[in-house]
């Protein structure tokens, strides 16, 4: 089952985004021309349409969903988000509340699936590059994290699947500002990001000099009743400061994707914490 399978998405033009993906990676030469052609939509259409110009009819709609082959609720979802923009109230309503629905009762299982899906440190790290440039290309960004370029564009099309990543003009862009591998997601997933993070700060220790790196470790005393405050605003410093220097739209030869990885952790017996 591919991961658009296990999703709701929130806009229809996901499910056509999709679609095009699969059949250009059954065929490298696939148009997005040949593309409007098999939806039975014309060029123009179809762009207006994926750029939010434009909507689609009751029977385009139905039509399209045989096109792209969705059925039960996935395309009940597929009508209802078109629904969702009708000019009639009652219509517009009722729409949006099944949406809201199928999105809120899938939240938990969406999110779970999301994260072991991209537990391994390159899914963040393609963010991150996009997030400074939209136009990296595959070749370059196994050239940057030293992976083959199947992976790396299988990872993108995960990305793009699980909306964490959305295709514009000129490449790619985060749908989100950060890139975090945090502590919200299941342990066995979020264990297997930070023991890959930590192997790859090991070996920037060998390989970068100290104008590259930082490494710093202080030993800090705090009340245990703080300690949940204490972890929440040395995030909200640590996301400022990154805001603050964080660089968009630069040449990419004078961007470098840092990580930042932050271990907070009692020095004592587990035992007597």
């Amino acid at each position: 089952m591919s991961i658009m399978e296990q999703i709701f998405p929130k806009e229809p033009i996901s499910y056509v985004q999709a679609e095009f993906r699969a059949r250009k990676k059954r065929n490298g030469s696939y148009s997005i021309r040949a593309f409007a052609r098999d939806l039975g939509l014309s060029p123009s259409h179809l762009s207006e349409f994926l750029s939010g110009k434009s909507k689609l009819s009751h029977d385009k709609a139905e039509n399209l969903a045989d096109k792209l082959k969705l059925q039960g609720e996935h395309r009940y979802h597929w009508c209802d988000l078109l629904t969702a923009h009708s000019k009639l109230k009652k219509d517009r309503d009722a729409a949006i509340f099944r949406i809201c629905q199928r999105l809120e009762s899938s939240h938990g299982a969406i999110q779970e699936k999301v994260y072991r899906t991209i537990s391994d440190w390159h899914y963040f790290a393609i963010l991150a590059f996009f997030g400074a440039h939209p136009g990296w290309s595959a070749d370059e960004l196994a050239q940057k994290t030293g992976l083959d370029n199947k992976t790396i564009e299988e990872s993108i099309d995960s990305l793009v699947d699980l909306q964490l990543l959305r295709p514009v003009d000129r490449g790619y862009e985060p749908t989100n500002d950060y890139s975090l591998a945090g502590n919200t997601i299941p342990s066995e997933a979020i264990r297997k990001s930070h023991n890959q993070i930590l192997k790859l700060s090991q070996m920037a220790l060998e390989k970068f000099d100290m104008k590259q790196r930082e490494s710093q470790s202080l030993f800090v005393s705090i009340p245990k009743n703080q300690i949940a405050s204490f972890h929440e605003e040395l995030k909200k410093k640590i996301l400022e400061t990154a805001a603050e220097f964080s660089k968009t739209e630069l040449d990419k030869d004078k961007l470098s994707v840092q990580t930042i990885t932050l271990q907070v952790f009692p020095v004592e017996d587990p035992n007597e914490v």
